[in-house]
């Protein structure tokens, strides 16, 4: 029943990774995640909880080139709290950034980032298959010849939706591919943006199967609106506007699903 919350913190000398959480009332003070462990650029932090842990992501270079970091642990009540040894999930070349993190269904831990893979940004994923294990070799998501950007990643039921940026002439489009069990292949992605440019898509998913996604796109110059997507019953629906005001512009959108659906920006 508890709400937890991350962010960057600016310092002196850099920024850090801090954490609050909310139970039964108000938020209990800030901490530093990464105090201690140089005074150099963290950014885009996310988590998942993970049974009685909770799992931090966020992109760091302490190491000189940047790395995608993991970390944290959120013991029972009887114990105290501490950070676990950060491990990395995403290490050069490249510069990898910008990641997000599912849980899917069989413990396994997923996270999903994009890098420049030979002068093209491209999308990866990894997995940890379970609580504490390493993370497999990455796979490439996008496979494209244009960049590929701001990706996002959700388990919905037994599989796995992601979502990114593709890069076109014309400008972005929001693109989704998804997963099926453990051992299945990712789909090839679709386009399921119309306005072009489109931004940053973010993704829910829910224990039976269905998931939404949400997205900024151009409606006309000056003019952006949300995109929402769900999926129910194995199917998803064409988008559909929200936040459609004329002369407007709505921007990073969020999505939770659960009983009920929420969107926020």
């Amino acid at each position: 029943g508890a709400l937890h919350v991350v962010w960057t913190e600016e310092v002196a000398g850099g920024s850090h990774v801090a954490h609050a959480v909310a139970q039964g009332g108000g938020f209990g003070p800030a901490e530093l995640l990464t105090a201690g462990q140089g005074n150099v650029s963290r950014r885009t932090p996310c988590l998942v909880p993970e049974g009685d842990r909770l799992r931090v992501l966020w992109q760091d270079r302490r190491l000189g080139r940047q790395r995608i970091f993991e970390t944290w642990q959120v013991a029972p009540a009887a114990q105290p709290r501490g950070l676990e040894a950060p491990r990395v999930a995403a290490a050069p070349g490249g510069d990898p950034g910008r990641p997000d993190v599912a849980l899917a269904a069989d413990g396994a831990l997923h996270v999903c980032w994009a890098v420049d893979a030979g002068g093209n940004q491209e999308i990866f994923h990894a997995v940890a298959p379970a609580p504490g294990a390493p993370f497999a070799a990455a796979e490439n998501l996008s496979r494209s010849p244009t960049g590929s950007h701001a990706p996002a990643i959700a388990a919905a039921g037994r599989g796995l939706v992601a979502a990114w940026e593709e890069q076109g002439q014309a400008g972005a489009t929001i693109v989704r591919a998804e997963r099926g069990p453990a051992g299945s292949v990712w789909s090839s992605p679709a386009v399921v943006s119309s306005g072009v440019p489109a931004y940053a898509p973010r993704l829910a998913g829910a224990p039976d199967g269905r998931a939404a996604m949400v997205w900024t796109e151009q409606v006309a110059p000056g003019d952006h609106d949300l995109r929402l997507a769900r999926k129910d019953a194995g199917a998803w629906s064409a988008p559909t506007p929200l936040a459609a005001r004329s002369g407007a512009s709505a921007w990073s959108p969020d999505v939770a699903l659960g009983a009920a659906l929420a969107v926020a920006w």
